[in-house]
């Protein structure tokens, strides 16, 4: 393994060494990683939605009778929850933003990057989307108003 700008080859397969005691470089990696453990966080409350009986019970319902039997309340909240998740991950969190730092010291950016590509943030973020529009696949289908005009259809999923 190629060991990233700043950062002396790994010890073992856990820790690295720093080249420097610099306080930026320390940023760089620390900006990285808590964008790594925010994604995992959103990863988690992903994968419990999916794993939700009520989620796990829309597709067995409409296999086994033709039809949903969900309260149309129960069916908003989890379109809120789906909502919510993709604004998380794909507006607020910062998870996708390279940090403003990276802008007035370009010599960190490498690190940075390195870190991120270590902890493989880009391809957490597109498998966590695709659950995401797993999901809002599933809330397609849900009877809440006019098909035409279902909420959870925004934001690039595909209504069957």
């Amino acid at each position: 393994m190629v060991s990233p700008p700043g950062i002396l080859t790994p010890r073992s397969s856990r820790t690295a060494a720093l080249k420097s005691p610099s306080h930026l470089l320390k940023l760089a990696v620390a900006h990285a990683i808590s964008q790594s453990t925010l994604l995992a966080s959103y990863e988690v409350v992903a994968d419990t939605m999916l794993e939700d009986p009520l989620t796990v019970s829309i597709p067995r319902q409409l296999a086994e009778k033709g039809e949903i039997k969900l309260k149309r309340r129960v069916a908003l909240r989890l379109t809120g929850q789906l909502f919510k998740m993709r604004q998380n991950v794909n507006l607020k969190s910062h998870v996708l933003d390279v940090p403003e730092l990276f802008w007035s010291e370009a010599s960190l950016q490498g690190l940075y990057d390195a870190v991120r590509e270590y902890m493989e943030i880009d391809p957490r973020v597109k498998s966590l989307n695709l659950k995401l529009d797993s999901v809002a696949d599933l809330v397609c289908g849900l009877p809440l108003s006019s098909p035409l005009i279902h909420p959870a259809c925004f934001g690039g999923s595909r209504c069957i």
